[in-house]
């Protein structure tokens, strides 16, 4: 597997553009961008299916983690 990372919201949504990822494992808490807005946009900027996979060591509150993979159809929120 090739892996390619992003330290902001922006670098993330370039990258998209330029490969076909296969999945993508998003922090909720980045800078300028929340990683729930994140996992959104480039589910909209990607015709081919993307695994995202969310994780926080912020929001740790069930409640968050179920409402973030609804609106995101994330595969799983991960608990760091």
């Amino acid at each position: 597997y090739e892996c390619h990372w992003a330290d902001k919201p922006q670098a993330a949504l370039s990258l998209i553009k330029l490969h076909n990822f296969d999945a993508a494992l998003i922090d909720c808490l980045l800078p300028q961008m929340n990683g729930v807005d994140l996992a959104v946009k480039i589910k909209d900027a990607t015709p081919m299916p993307i695994a995202i996979y969310l994780m926080s060591g912020v929001y740790k509150d069930r409640n968050f983690s179920i409402n973030a993979i609804k609106k995101t159809q994330a595969k799983s929120f991960f608990i760091k």
